[in-house]
């Protein structure tokens, strides 16, 4: 049986009026909730998942530095997670460099059965 594992990064330049999640405009607070994600992430630590996605606000307002915080715990949680073969954003990019395991989609992230 597949699991993933989705991560809320509630982040987002605007909060629309139509959005029913639960995000914040101030990205001031974005090391302090990532500090708790990944307390969090080593606490839940449980069965071994084969996907990995992102979603909340806007993933991408996440800094580099803090996504690469959350690969990271991701990848010793679940090693067997294979890194995406290319990066073609700034995200991606510390995905790629975290051993995220995913190849970055708007909607989702999925995981990348590559070779290394």
């Amino acid at each position: 049986m597949s699991l993933g594992v989705y991560v809320h990064l509630p982040f987002c330049r605007v909060h629309c009026t139509y959005c029913p999640f639960a995000i914040s405009t101030d990205i001031a607070l974005q090391d302090a909730y990532v500090d708790a994600l990944v307390r969090e992430i080593e606490w839940r630590a449980g069965p071994p998942f084969d996907s990995i996605y992102f979603g909340g606000g806007t993933p991408s307002r996440t800094s580099i530095e803090n996504l690469r915080r959350i690969t990271s715990v991701l990848k010793n949680v679940a090693p067997s997670v294979a890194p995406p073969p290319s990066a073609e954003s700034a995200s991606g990019d510390a995905l790629a460099a975290g051993g995220g395991g995913a190849t970055l989609s708007y909607s989702s992230l999925s995981t990348v059965n590559a070779a290394r």
